[in-house]
């Protein structure tokens, strides 16, 4: 799940806005509950200095794919706000974008293409009162978007389409060996239509005559994760990391 770095001063935590308030750090209304830290609540002499890190997410499959999120930050009294990344649970952060000030809530979209095939990946929302009694930063509906998953076909899940896929996919149409895993339903419709049957077969000897080595570039239909429902007939999944909150 969720960690931060320095949850014993100034903690991000979830609630409303008005849990948010203080005397002189406010963030408006978003319609729900929120991530936040607030620097000014517990006064003086608190080290507001402290990220918000996310779950590693695994990028050796995508291509595009942004990081989109809403935020309240008015760099009040000071406060600084970051986001960053970090390669492999034991990296260095690196900065990716400075968050400017505003006055009301703002939509963000930060392109992390240039993280493409890395296999785990962090991101940080790192809040630092610079050393002095500042405002806050408060965070919603962050989502990843474009986060491929899976390669249509790929039943065994090692990034290429071969005969093995071909041959546990016959396996599952005729009801011979184990059931089929979630993850195994979810790539097996590759004609797109809502169905498992022998023209998802054809299909998949074609892309392997096509392509039987799938490279990050490769032009096959792909499981992707975006923001919000799951679309069965594409297998289209849609991942958000929801800060343990729903939005009304």
């Amino acid at each position: 799940g969720w960690t931060q770095t320095n949850p014993d001063q100034v903690p991000w935590q979830v609630g409303t806005a008005a849990d948010a308030t203080s005397t002189f750090w406010a963030p408006p209304d978003n319609g729900g509950l929120i991530a936040f830290i607030n620097d000014d609540a517990p006064g003086s002499g608190f080290d507001g200095n402290n990220m918000l890190v996310t779950s590693p997410f695994d990028l050796s499959l995508s291509d595009e794919v942004s990081l989109v999120f809403d935020c309240f930050f008015d760099a009040a009294y000071g406060s600084l706000a970051d986001v960053e990344y970090r390669i492999g649970a034991t990296g260095s952060w690196q900065p990716l974008y400075t968050v400017p000030a505003a006055d009301n809530w703002t939509p963000y979209s930060i392109d992390l293409s240039a993280l493409a095939g890395q296999p785990e990946v962090y991101l940080g929302f790192h809040h630092d009162d610079g050393g002095g009694w500042a405002g806050g930063w408060a965070i919603d509906n962050v989502e990843i978007q474009g986060l491929v998953t899976a390669i249509m076909g790929d039943l065994d899940g090692n990034g290429q389409l071969t005969i093995t896929d071909l041959n546990r996919m016959i396996e599952i149409l005729l009801y011979l060996g184990d059931a089929p895993t979630p993850d195994e339903m979810m790539v097996m419709d590759l004609n797109y239509d809502g169905v498992n049957n022998v023209l998802d077969a054809v299909r998949l000897v074609e892309a392997i005559l096509n392509s039987p080595s799938l490279a990050k570039g490769a032009t096959l239909p792909r499981s992707e994760e975006h923001t919000s429902e799951l679309q069965s007939h594409s297998f289209i999944s849609y991942a958000v990391f929801c800060l343990q909150k729903k939005k009304n």
